[in-house]
């Protein structure tokens, strides 16, 4: 293991809390070897407290440095097809598609993991929440997805009472009828 790794380890390790989440984000900062090791941490077979802590970090570094972020995009969503992948992966991944731009090679394969973390009722609320979000951004750039999205988030509407969930569905929902009625009046 490098020392970049070794050292990025033992950062996540030490302590779980928002000042040390901030203090690695600042020590990445726009250094693409160590967000790579940070990628090679979440993504690879060890899936412990690491992992999950650093999932964190993501959120932080696609905020401050995005340009770091963007060239990891796919091994982060081809990260999200592993099963039994902690729920902090799934959300705050799913989190990263909701913030940055989707390249158009990655819309697809974001689409598809999106429709199937919001469809499956065993998937934690927050990933849910944030799927809806990327499939919302997608329906903008494709606007013959909005009615099968709209639907689909319809139909598992009543399944959550969760408040997080039914205010981002009602959020996306007005959002998606937007986009319909402007593609159907620009034909």
């Amino acid at each position: 293991m490098s020392s970049t790794s070794t050292q990025l380890r033992d950062a996540l390790l030490a302590e779980h809390s928002k000042q040390q989440t901030v203090q690695i984000t600042e020590w990445i900062g726009s250094n693409r070897k160590r967000f790579a090791a940070l990628v090679a941490i979440i993504c690879g077979s060890e899936q412990g407290i690491p992992a999950q802590r650093g999932a964190w970090v993501i959120i932080h570094c696609a905020e401050a440095n995005p340009e770091v972020v963007v060239p990891y995009l796919k091994d982060l969503l081809e990260n999200l097809k592993r099963p039994e992948l902690h729920d902090a992966i799934k959300r705050n991944t799913m989190k990263v598609m909701a913030l940055l731009p989707i390249p158009d090679d990655l819309a697809g394969l974001a689409f598809d993991l999106a429709l199937r973390f919001l469809t499956d009722e065993g998937e934690a609320v927050a990933a849910r929440a944030y799927s809806m979000t990327v499939l919302q951004k997608i329906c903008e750039r494709e606007p013959t997805l909005a009615d099968e999205v709209f639907l689909t988030i319809e139909a598992h509407l009543p399944h959550k009472k969760k408040p997080a969930f039914q205010s981002r569905a009602k959020q996306v929902l007005k959002q998606l009828v937007a986009i319909h009625d402007s593609a159907r009046a620009s034909r």
